[in-house]
């Protein structure tokens, strides 16, 4: 008997233990496999396929806002899967025309997940992104030395940033030439304006992930032990929580405790690398290379409350939140502002701190990842008055938790 001779249902059982490439090889071998593999009466063959796979099932996961997904392509989801997948194990086979798509794929991965459903410390972590973790951890596709061209493309450089900015520390950003290019770009005058709020964001409003990912890294440098795991500021932390639906007053799961850490260099030094220039007309970054030169970590403990909630017009199920919080158990010190969901559903926080009466400094950013997620809130502070040479640094805004540490 000749195999396909066979039943399609026993022809198709066979096809579940062989990978989806050599299913598509086979699919071109002749019109019977053709027209069984591609042209069945329904998806149910690649849906099985994309089950098998070591990812989360769609049907059970949401968006980074909540919002499950719709009307599953299982063929079209599996082949970008199989191409990513490809492509990170050997990116020389990458033609230029599909590397944003390569990398929409890698972050669609991440941000349409199940949520978490219980402490982090009891489990429940993503299958989409323990795949990521072990495919990226090396910087594969992210980092400059493992791909052979480079990127001119802003869309490309956007995503590829993103991607980064979701993943954590790479091997390259422990590279002294990484953390040099980092702190030039995040304590550049340059890269602040009205126009952007002074924040890590573009004249739209849009997040800029270019700055944020070099305000991670600048961070990142300072709280990160090799030798101590989990670090909140990476993937596994994504993860969206969802509220309970009695907590829509406080959607965003800000009320709490939270540390705020966040990093400055001597305001005489940041003015002085924000005069010198070289021939080209960029700032000169040599202050950075200097090997004595280093900025200041610190971080202080927030209690925050909410104060009021206000309807969203655009946003129906996520008010905007307004708060205020206490900083440090023995400071007079306050934090005050609200959160906000935008236009490209990004949550987004704003606050003033400082003196009671007088708070002179501002604050921006963008929570990283699903509703609640553990990562945190990276953005960048300024003061208040916004005047030319007004200090700027980056800051972290995480959620107090306590995490299982590895034997």
């Amino acid at each position: 008997m000749r195999i396909d001779e066979l039943p399609p249902e026993t022809i198709e059982e066979i096809l579940l233990h062989a990978d989806p490439t050599t299913i598509a090889s086979l699919s071109q071998c002749s019109r019977f496999f053709n027209t069984l593999i591609n042209h069945g009466p329904d998806q149910h063959l690649w849906r099985w396929l994309y089950l098998i796979q070591p990812l989360d099932d769609p049907r059970e996961c949401v968006s980074l806002n909540g919002d499950p997904q719709k009307d599953i392509d299982w063929k079209r989801e599996l082949q970008r899967f199989i191409r990513a997948r490809t492509v990170v194990k050997d990116v020389s086979v990458c033609r230029p025309a599909e590397r944003c798509a390569i990398l929409r794929t890698m972050i669609h991965l991440i941000e349409y997940i199940p949520p978490r459903k219980w402490s982090f410390v009891e489990g429940g972590t993503s299958k989409n992104l323990i795949w990521i973790r072990d495919v990226l951890s090396g910087g594969t596709f992210i980092d400059p030395d493992t791909i052979t061209w480079v990127s001119t493309d802003a869309e490309e450089i956007q995503l590829r940033d993103k991607l980064h900015t979701y993943l954590g520390l790479t091997s390259a950003d422990r590279t002294p030439r990484a953390l040099v290019e980092s702190r030039a770009y995040v304590y550049s005058f340059r890269n602040y304006s009205w126009e952007t709020d002074f924040g890590p964001f573009f004249e739209d409003g849009k997040v800029n992930w270019e700055h944020l990912r070099m305000v991670r890294h600048v961070l990142a440098m300072h709280v990160h032990d090799e030798e101590t795991t989990p670090f909140q500021m990476s993937l596994e932390f994504t993860q969206i929580q969802m509220a309970s639906l009695a907590d829509t007053r406080d959607w965003a799961g800000i009320e709490g405790i939270w540390w705020c850490g966040f990093c400055f260099c001597d305001h005489s030094d940041l003015t002085l690398y924000n005069l010198t220039t070289t021939v080209d007309g960029s700032l000169d970054a040599s202050l950075f290379e200097d090997p004595g030169f280093t900025d200041v970590f610190r971080s202080v403990e927030v209690t925050i409350r909410i104060l009021e909630v206000s309807p969203d017009p655009k946003h129906p199920n996520y008010p905007r939140i307004y708060f205020g919080g206490s900083m440090g158990q023995h400071s007079m010190s306050t934090m005050s502002g609200y959160v906000y969901m935008t236009d490209d559903n990004q949550v987004r926080w704003r606050f003033r701190s400082g003196e009671q009466v007088n708070p002179i400094w501002s604050s921006e950013g963008i929570q990283v990842g699903g509703l609640r997620s553990l990562y945190g809130v990276l953005g960048t502070w300024t003061t208040t008055f916004h005047n030319p040479n007004d200090p700027v640094g980056p800051f972290w805004l995480r959620k107090a938790i306590d995490l299982p540490q590895e034997d």
